[in-house]
C-alpha cells in the first residue's frame, strides 16, 4: 500500500527546517538569507575561495558588465578604481541567458575549473541547499558520493563535504537508514583475589525483601 503524501504546507515546513539545519552545519548560521550573507562576509578571511556570497556574486556581474578595454579616460579611471576587477575578469565569465519565461538571467562560469569538479558553473552560497536538494531528491535519495558526482558535472563550487553533510541531515535518508548508537555495557564490580591487594567492603542487607540480583553474584563494592 502506497504511503500517503504529506500536505504541501507540512512538506514545505520540513524542508525549511532541513534548510536551517544544513545552513547551521555548513555555514554556521540559520535559514535567514540576510544572516547568511552577513555571516559569510564576516568570515570572508576564513571561508574557502570557492564560496560566493550573494554580494560577491552581484559584484562579479556588475564589474563584468561595466568592464571595457577601451582607452578613453572614463574606462581607465574605472579600471584604476576597481583593481579586483582584473582578477575577476581573469577568473570568471558572465553569461546572459533567457529563462523559460523569457526573463534575462545571468550565469557565472569559472575559466579554469578545479580538477575534482568538472563543471564550470558558479552559484552563490544561498542556492547551494536547493541545488543539492533537487539532485538528491530527484534521483531517489542517492548516497553522498553519487549525488556529488551528479552535481559536479555542472557546478564547480559545491564541495563534496557539503553534499556529505546534506545527506547526513536528510530526514528521509535518516528514516531509511537509521544510525545505531553503540550501547555501553553494564557496569561490573571490580574484584580482587589477592590477599591484601585491595580493601573490600561487603554490603550486607538485613531487610526482609531481597535486592534485585544485578550482576548474578553477591555484590561487592571496592574502595
Amino acid at each position: 500500500m502506497a504511503a500517503a503524501a504529506m500536505p504541501e504546507t507540512q512538506e514545505a515546513r520540513l524542508k525549511e527546517q532541513f534548510r536551517a539545519a544544513f545552513n547551521r552545519r555548513v555555514f554556521g548560521i540559520g535559514q535567514d538569507v540576510d544572516a547568511l550573507e552577513d555571516s559569510a562576509e564576516q568570515a570572508s578571511s576564513k571561508k574557502k575561495s570557492n564560496e560566493l556570497t550573494q554580494k560577491e556574486w552581484n559584484d562579479i556581474i556588475e564589474i563584468w558588465n561595466n568592464w571595457d578595454n577601451d582607452d578613453d579616460d572614463e574606462q581607465r579611471l574605472y579600471r584604476k578604481n576597481n583593481k579586483k576587477g582584473y582578477d575577476i575578469i581573469k577568473k570568471y565569465i558572465v553569461h546572459r541567458v533567457k529563462s523559460a519565461s523569457g526573463e534575462d538571467l545571468f550565469q557565472i562560469t569559472v575559466k579554469e575549473p578545479s580538477k575534482k569538479a568538472g563543471g564550470t558553473l558558479m552559484v552563490p552560497s544561498v542556492e547551494i541547499f536547493d541545488i543539492i536538494y533537487h539532485a538528491h531528491s530527484e534521483k531517489g535519495h542517492m548516497k553522498s558520493t553519487p549525488t556529488y558526482k551528479l552535481i559536479c558535472v555542472t557546478y564547480n563550487n559545491i564541495t563534496e563535504n557539503q553534499v556529505k553533510q546534506f545527506c547526513l541531515l536528510c530526514p528521509v535518508c535518516s528514516r531509511a537508514n537509521p544510525r545505531i548508537k553503540k550501547q555501553l555495557g553494564a557496569l561490573k564490580p571490580i574484584r580482587s583475589y589477592r590477599f591484601l591487594d585491595r580493601c573490600q567492603v561487603d554490603l550486607i542487607d538485613f531487610r526482609k525483601r531481597r535486592m534485585p540480583n544485578v550482576y548474578g553474584v553477591t555484590m561487592r563494592w571496592v574502595l
